[in-house]
């Protein structure tokens, strides 16, 4: 009986032994399980990389733009280059400052007029002793002369159009005598001079009997450059080019002195 109860504690003692030995080889195991694992975990440093990079300056910021965002840049700034140029809106009054001080005359008038269709205004010179007018424009950078010393009774333009007019009279002028009126149309190409063609022009000369008593009658001609045209083609023309009677300026109003121009222009 002892003898089976000493085989049965023996017995029981190399199980437990085995077991022992197994969870030591399953630990062991594990180990090495871990220490496979552990070097892959290594390269996992990105994160704390990241962690110690300083926060982007303002310049650092802008490098950082998005290359459509950075496109769209590129594109706008030839447009705030080419927006700056000698022909700016305010780049005529150092020009007409030094035109003006450089105009000699006893009895000289100036004024600014937009003839043209741009922003920069034209400058009207009027010598009153000769009751002859000259305009200036702007062109590359430097004064441009459209009308020379050209000489009428009356001058008059119509705003942005581009036309001028003067005003002529003979045999005492009005219903009893004769008039005229004449359009030119100026250009930045050509200079406007006394004998010019005009553009479109109107005649009136009254008519008389043989008596030399006016007859309460006139004879009205109308003119495409030299070529004579009727009424209604004359009508058409006018509209064509901007000219509505009634609409025009005359050049002389508002006319300053020349000191009194140098100061408007900012001397």
């Amino acid at each position: 009986m002892r003898k089976k109860i000493l085989i049965g504690v023996l017995g029981m003692m190399a199980i437990l032994l085995s077991a022992c030995s197994m969870e030591h080889t399953e630990n062991r195991e594990e180990i090495i399980v871990v220490e496979e694992i552990a070097p892959t975990i290594a390269p996992v440093d990105t994160d704390e990389n990241e962690m110690t990079v300083a926060p982007p300056t303002g310049d650092e910021k802008e490098e950082s733009i998005k290359p459509e965002e950075e496109s769209e840049l590129a594109d706008a700034e030839p447009e705030k280059q080419s927006s700056v140029s000698d022909e700016a809106p305010d780049s005529y009054r150092k020009i007409y400052r030094q035109l003006v001080t450089e105009t000699e005359g006893d009895a000289l008038a100036f004024s600014l007029i937009y003839l043209d269709k741009d922003d920069i205004p034209e400058l009207v010179v009027c010598d009153r002793g000769y009751e002859a007018y000259s305009i200036y424009t702007v062109k590359d950078g430097r004064a441009f002369c459209m009308m020379d010393a050209m000489t009428t009774v009356e001058m008059a333009y119509f705003e942005r159009s581009g036309i001028v007019s003067t005003f002529a009279r003979w045999n005492g002028g009005g219903d009893e005598g004769g008039y005229g009126w004449y359009y030119y149309q100026v250009s930045g190409d050509k200079e406007l001079m006394n004998g010019d063609l005009p553009t479109l022009s109107f005649t009136y000369d009254a008519v008389y009997d043989e008596e030399g008593n006016w007859t309460g009658e006139g004879v009205t001609k109308y003119y495409y450059m030299d070529q004579e045209i009727d009424e209604a083609v004359y009508q058409q023309t006018m509209n064509e080019l901007g000219i509505v009677e009634g609409k025009e300026k005359v050049l002389a109003n508002n006319a300053l002195g020349k000191a009194e121009m140098l100061h408007h222009l900012g001397q």
